[in-house]
């Protein structure tokens, strides 16, 4: 009985002995602000550091603007940003709370603490990061990638380049669209992935999968293109073998007036072969040259003349002999050159326009006018003269005239100047066969087969009917002083206009 009494006290005071030290142990290491020797965190001591110092230890090695996200294209790199940028962040608070925790579990009670002492405390951190959705869906777009998106082009016939070129048959490429909600889904997963798999790494990469790409393959039947190109190119070069004329054009000079001749008017004449050859249609161009001819063409056409007397005389066509009259061969020679110059050409027609003496059968013209205010005019009936130039008289006077007892009447017409002379010895036939004579003139002007105009020193008087028993072999007997004037102040091819009234 004794035996069982001490026994029980020894126990009793065993006991008593453990409660009093592990209260005195447990009030000391519940008053240390550290984790306890043996603390590690995978596989890491972390004995004698405060939850706060972890906290920042651990949030700095989280820190997510050090990990670079790379997301490659075709084994290039197509987007890149930290991973802060793509939406990740580390959560200090959440951080520090977890080492708060596991300070205050590792000494809630004197068991664990013993328990902490003597075989030590594993932790078992997970990472916490906050996610932001809008940050992360700015990020993980296609549109955002260095190549740019392309839809798929389907095999087509184009001009290559743009307005210049020829048809080419283009595309056949597959486009490279990616649906951004699969692309976001993707690399959402990877990046939870790594995140989860432990300690945060430098860089994370990415490569884009297939399965996210939505452009479909391009489609065409290329053989049937070709064809299609060739026939396209074909009727183009053809065109453009034409179209080249555009730039062709003929400027008809008429004085003041002009009439132009451009591709509007021409571009119908003109016709190509399959060896883009251009030809220019004969008939129409020569139609075009007469229809110059019947608007501007004033020689050997009727004139209508309004006479110094008030009178307007009509010569007829055989009676005009002065004026402009287009070479309608030479023109039609000439016209064919300019149009394949490709160039604009501004002229006046080619005109028949010289007479034996290599001068002009006209002086001026402004439109169908080839008087322009310049021209001697006789009458023959009045035997009187005029001689007007741009407009303004310069002299008249009495004359005489052709004899016309005998058949020697001065030709009637509108002629041109053939030329001028001084002086010159006139010579002929008498009428009748009575003889020759030969005259010395100072001023020569001849109009007609040995008619012209000349001074007529050897006459006393002029005017009047003296031309009738005594007039001359044809000519136009001028006073000295008139024959002069004229003679300095007119051009050859000035034309001479003889009528009866």
């Amino acid at each position: 009985m004794k035996k069982k009494i001490l026994i029980t006290l020894i126990l009793v005071l065993i006991l008593a002995g453990l409660g009093v030290g592990g209260y005195f142990l447990f009030k000391h290491y519940d008053a240390q602000t550290t984790f306890l020797d043996k603390t590690t965190v995978d596989g890491e001591e972390i004995g004698g550091k405060t939850p706060e110092e972890l906290a920042k230890e651990f949030a700095s090695r989280l820190d997510t603007t050090k990990t670079k996200v790379e997301l490659s294209e075709n084994g290039e790199t197509a987007l890149a940003a930290t991973l802060d940028k793509a939406g990740w962040s580390c959560d200090e608070t959440e951080v520090k709370a977890f080492f708060v925790r596991a300070y205050h579990s590792q000494k809630s009670n004197i068991f664990r603490l013993i328990k902490s002492l003597v075989a030590g405390t594993e932790l078992n951190f997970k990472e916490v990061y906050t996610f932001d959705e809008k940050t992360f869906t700015d990020f993980a777009a296609s549109g955002n990638f260095k190549v740019p998106r392309e839809e798929t082009v389907d095999w087509h016939i184009e001009m290559v380049p743009p307005e210049t070129g020829e048809y080419e048959v283009v595309g056949g490429t597959k486009g490279n669209i990616i649906d951004d909600e699969a692309l976001r889904t993707f690399v959402k997963g990877q990046i939870t992935e790594t995140l989860e798999a432990g300690a945060l790494p430098k860089e994370i990469s990415i490569d884009v999968p297939a399965d996210v790409y939505t452009s479909v393959d391009p489609v065409g039947d290329v053989p049937a293109l070709e064809k299609e190109r060739d026939e396209k190119n074909h009727e183009l070069r053809k065109q453009r073998a034409i179209d080249a004329f555009k730039a062709s054009s003929i400027t008809y000079v008429f004085g003041e007036e002009k009439q132009v001749l451009d591709f509007n008017t021409f571009g119908s004449w003109l016709t190509v072969n399959d060896q883009y050859e251009v030809y220019i249609d004969d008939k129409a161009a020569e139609e075009y040259v007469v229809s110059l001819k019947q608007k501007y063409d004033t020689q050997y056409h009727e004139r209508a003349f309004n006479t110094s007397t008030g009178i307007t005389h009509v010569f007829s066509e055989g009676e005009n002999e002065y004026g402009y009259r287009i070479n309608q061969p030479e023109e039609l020679k000439q016209l064919f050159a300019d149009l394949r110059s490709f160039k604009a050409v501004e002229r006046e027609p080619v005109y028949v326009s010289t007479n034996e003496y290599g001068n002009p059968y006209y002086l001026a013209r402004n439109g169908v006018d080839d008087l322009c205010g310049t021209y001697v005019e006789v009458n023959l009936t009045r035997q009187h003269l005029w001689f007007y130039k741009n407009g303004q008289l310069i002299v008249q006077s009495d004359i005489v005239s052709g004899r016309v007892s005998d058949g020697k009447e001065t030709k009637t017409g509108v002629l041109p100047l053939a030329f001028k002379q001084s002086p010159r010895v006139l010579t002929g036939d008498e009428a009748g066969g009575s003889g020759s004579y030969s005259t010395y003139v100072e001023y020569w002007m001849p109009f007609f087969d040995g008619q012209g105009l000349h001074d007529a020193s050897w006459r006393g008087e002029f005017g009047g009917n003296i031309y009738v028993e005594n007039g001359s072999h044809g000519c136009v007997n001028l006073p000295p002083s008139v024959a002069r004037t004229i003679y300095e102040n007119i051009e050859v091819g000035t034309a001479i206009i003889i009528y009866k009234e």
